[in-house]
């Protein structure tokens, strides 16, 4: 008996060491769903590609936009050739001096385009629709990190909520128990109502270990998700709930909505691109250069000249390929489609589920308040009773623990509801942080 009254003891004071401990801590460090979701996106090892994605559009648009400057080049050459061109005549008193075998020639070339059928303005949205793209998918990645991060944090919070009513729990067993006690001393009670009452403490210092470390690992979820140190100590503020859903116009709000339009952009910026390829190019061109023989190939010296003009380049193979990437891009397109509409397939499915849910929620959190009164009134009839010794413990404990797991059941109503809405919002991109 000695030996269940210690444990019983022990395991209500190390249980009431912990509380209080859990108190100090909740006072010293907060932490709202709200901070978890802002530093989950900003600690993600991709959200420095958002940065990326428009530094790398700035070069490519830049590179492209190049085009529009004179385009110079710079070439020279030395040659030896086995035979020379000769003039098979020949003039008393004029002698033609052949020209030498060695030649030499360089040059600098440079052109300017005058129209170029919007290749390069076509290239230059294709940059910046292809970075437009690249953040609307890291957005998304960002996004999805949301849901796991409800689950943890919602989680945490029901387990707190079960702690709180064991420590009330334990309260009340711990202050039968000394009544018991009393009465086991005075011989007005049996031994065993005593001992089934340490049984029950002992059993509940069990299951706060089970919560505890259940609690751990969703703070350390949370700590990978976040990037900010949570520990089990860290005390969760229960998030404000919001009601109101209007699914129609907060769905345009999901990144993978901007994603599906960025992709159309780009879709038909390629198109654009193809079209030009197959357009003509005008150019301003000149040629300035030095060397021996110059523009008049039988003046054997070494002379300057230059050559400007204008110049027609009409890549025509570009005429092979067109239909066929114009092909491509229509069924990429329907793809696109396809994949859209399986996206807000999957959104609609799971907004029907998530809203049963909360009508049955709803309806289980009208009863709980009373099913809470009537078992509290059970547990005072007990009380009296076991005190009075026309009940067992056994009986006593049975009628605590109803009353114990209704009023967790409400707060586990209310937890589930506030999750739930917040799934809603997340699910139509209602409460999306940027």
């Amino acid at each position: 008996m000695n030996v269940i009254l210690k444990y019983a003891s022990l395991a209500a004071l190390s249980f009431g060491i912990f509380i209080i401990t859990r108190s100090d801590s909740h006072a010293q460090e907060r932490i709202t769903l709200e901070n978890c979701l802002q530093e989950a996106r900003t600690t993600h090892p991709l959200f420095r590609h958002l940065e990326h994605a428009d530094k790398i559009a700035d070069y490519g648009i830049s590179n492209a936009k190049k085009q529009y400057l004179p385009q110079l080049s710079l070439s020279g050459q030395a040659t030896y050739q086995s035979e020379v061109t000769r003039v098979p005549i020949e003039v008393p008193g004029f002698e033609i001096e052949p020209l030498t075998r060695d030649q030499y020639k360089i040059t600098l070339d440079a052109s300017q385009r005058i129209l170029d059928g919007g290749h390069t303005r076509n290239q230059v949205l294709v940059a910046r629709a292809s970075a437009d793209l690249q953040k609307a998918q890291t957005e998304t990645s960002l996004y999805q990190v949301r849901s796991a991060i409800l689950d943890a944090y919602f989680g945490a919070l029901k387990i707190d909520a079960q702690l709180r009513q064991l420590e009330a729990t334990v309260k009340s067993l711990e202050a039968q128990y000394k009544k018991v006690q009393a009465a086991v001393d005075n011989g007005v009670s049996l031994p065993s109502n005593r001992d089934v009452i340490g049984v029950e403490i002992l059993s509940a210092n069990q299951q706060r270990k089970q919560l505890i470390a259940r609690r751990f690992t969703l703070s350390e979820q949370l700590s990978i998700l976040t990037g900010k140190e949570i520990g089990p100590d860290t005390r969760l503020e229960i998030p404000q709930q919001n009601g109101s859903f209007d699914p129609g116009p907060i769905q345009n709000r999901r990144p993978e909505v901007r994603a599906f339009e960025q992709a159309r952009t780009l879709l038909d910026a390629k198109l654009a691109l193809t079209e030009a390829k197959a357009s003509p190019i005008l150019l301003a061109f000149g040629q300035a250069g030095y060397g021996r023989p110059g523009l008049n190939f039988l003046e054997n010296k070494f002379s300057p000249w230059y050559i400007a003009g204008l110049k027609l380049n009409w890549n025509l193979s570009a005429f092979y390929t067109k239909r066929n990437e114009a092909e491509i891009n229509a069924l990429e397109a329907i793809k696109l489609q396809d994949e859209e509409s399986n996206f807000k397939r999957n959104i609609e499915a799971r907004s029907i589920q998530y809203f049963a849910e909360l009508d049955n929620l709803n309806s289980l959190l009208e009863g709980d308040d009373e099913i809470i009164g009537l078992r509290h009134k059970i547990t005072l009839r007990s009380t009296a009773q076991l005190d009075n010794g026309t009940i067992t413990s056994s009986d006593y404990i049975r009628d605590l623990n109803a009353e114990a797991n209704a009023r967790v059941a409400k707060e586990i109503h209310l937890l589930e509801i506030n999750h739930l809405t917040h799934q809603i919002q997340n699910l139509y991109g209602n409460d999306q942080n940027k």
